[in-house]
């Protein structure tokens, strides 16, 4: 996802609706860590330390979950939205790696989908429409954490400092 704004996420949630399960789990939770990535690139010092952390070969923030990890210790997403974050996570990673025929309704994506926590309109958890549940909640979060770079940049960017004493 190279642009941050409107029209790119209504063309991400047309596709994203269109897709079959498997690509579903998959493009939504890629859209989740994308924008964690964002908000944690946003915020960091411009070196060549930065693209390290995240590229590369045992790189310290190249798995969905230790973005989730650390934009969470920094304040960056709440509590609520680290635990939905991680129900996405696994739901994704149910998908990535089990070769079999799975859906929404299989266990245990369906089980990971009623912890879902997102807003989601009346009966939809009475009704088991797990899919529904899924799509509604990376929407949401996605819509959550969209712009709050900007909110975190006035208060906490990151900058190389020239020292008293350094070598």
């Amino acid at each position: 996802m190279k642009k941050n704004n409107l029209e790119t996420f209504t063309d991400f949630i047309g596709y994203f609706q269109k897709e079959t399960d498997r690509g579903a789990a998959l493009i939504g939770a890629a859209m989740v860590e994308s924008k964690l990535e964002y908000l944690l690139k946003e915020t960091l010092v411009d070196n060549f330390s930065k693209a390290e952390l995240f590229n590369g070969p045992n790189s310290p923030l190249g798995t969905f979950s230790s973005k989730i990890k650390l934009c969470h210790a920094l304040g960056f997403i709440t509590d609520k939205e680290a635990r939905e974050a991680n129900m996405i996570r696994k739901v994704r990673n149910e998908f990535a790696h089990n070769l079999e025929e799975l859906s929404f309704s299989s266990q245990p994506v369906s089980n990971y989908c009623l912890q879902l926590q997102a807003n989601t309109p009346g009966d939809i958890k009475k009704e088991k429409n797990y899919r529904f549940l899924f799509v509604n909640s990376v929407i949401f979060l996605t819509m959550a954490i969209w712009n709050r770079p900007q909110f975190v940049n006035k208060n906490i960017k990151l900058e190389q400092r020239a020292w008293e004493i350094e070598l």
